[in-house]
């Protein structure tokens, strides 16, 4: 089990020893950060008797990554929330948050990578004073606005298969949309859960999460997850548009191919007949002693043949 400590010093995050952090905020000296990466129950189940967590939020907390909830109770508020685990959003986990008071603790079972660790991002961002809540407001805009950016990503790629299709059908590969569509299915399900858990935490306080002092972050955040879900629900519905094109382009293939095949057939049907009926085995055909009459059986069957496809041609079958 990896835990990284940050102490919330005015507004910055600055790194400090596990050990040390836990004395002093058993003393009410400082404000503190853990996030814990990689744990199993056992390790985890230690760390939180030690910090003395309540049986209730304690066992939420060894459950964490089955569902998405959001509980509040005095002591302190846990949360726990699907986001994407690497910067190209191929992959899903859940992220547990317990927030008591001065202290925040992320949990996280598997390692999550992210392009900039939101500790430097915070530090970059020159808050002034913050609090364990609004660290871990931040935590969840920064996760809502990965999600929101790989959808707005999506929608750009889906809208670029549309002008790809629309000066050639078949320059878009089937499997492309395909895994397109896979890629947003992973986004609905983020957002989805996300959108979730972020209209309930507006109702989580607790003396570790002070909703009122998180008004706007806290309508930012389900207005960005509730933004992203329908973005990708938009996207959903115009890749499945490509696929009926494609689609209907294939079955227009199609149809103008069996087209072709059923004029040949039906300028062959009388030449067909006339040699069934010049095949037949009779002793009496007198047209089989005429000396003229097979360059004329031939020219007779060829101008059917070109009297049937000029047929055919007025009526626009060749169009």
């Amino acid at each position: 089990m990896k835990i990284t400590c940050h102490e919330l010093d005015g507004g910055r995050l600055s790194s400090s020893d596990v050990d040390e952090s836990l004395e002093r905020w058993k003393q009410g000296e400082g404000a503190f950060w853990l996030d814990v990466e990689g744990y199993d129950e056992s390790s985890l189940e230690s760390l939180l008797n030690r910090i003395g967590v309540n049986e209730f939020l304690k066992r939420r907390c060894l459950h964490a990554g089955v569902q998405t909830v959001v509980i509040a109770i005095p002591q302190g508020t846990f949360a726990d929330i699907m986001i994407f685990a690497n910067p190209s959003c191929t992959e899903r986990t859940r992220v547990g948050a317990l927030a008591l008071k001065d202290l925040l603790i992320t949990m996280k079972e598997q390692p999550v990578e992210e392009a900039v660790p939101v500790a430097v991002e915070l530090e970059a961002l020159e808050l002034g004073e913050i609090s364990t809540s609004g660290v871990l407001c931040a935590l969840l805009l920064e996760h809502a606005a990965v999600t929101s950016r790989h959808g707005r990503a999506l929608r750009e790629k889906v809208l670029e298969f549309g002008d790809r299709m629309d000066d050639d059908v078949e320059s878009v590969d089937p499997e492309e949309i395909e895994a397109l569509i896979r890629a947003n299915l992973l986004t609905v399900a983020v957002a989805d859960e996300q959108n979730e858990a972020f209209s309930l935490l507006p109702n989580a306080k607790s003396r570790g999460f002070a909703t009122a002092e998180l008004e706007p972050e806290l309508a930012l955040l389900n207005t960005m997850a509730d933004s992203t879900e329908r973005l990708s629900r938009r996207v959903e519905m115009r890749a499945e548009n490509l696929i009926r094109r494609q689609s209907d382009h294939k079955q227009g293939l199609l149809n103008r191919r069996l087209g072709l095949l059923t004029i040949i057939s039906a300028i062959f049907m009388p030449l067909t007949l006339l040699a069934g009926i010049w095949g037949m085995n009779f002793q009496n055909m007198p047209e089989l002693d005429d000396p003229y009459a097979y360059p004329a059986a031939l020219s007779f069957m060829g101008l059917l043949a070109l009297i049937g496809g000029w047929i055919f041609y007025k009526r626009g079958w060749f169009d």
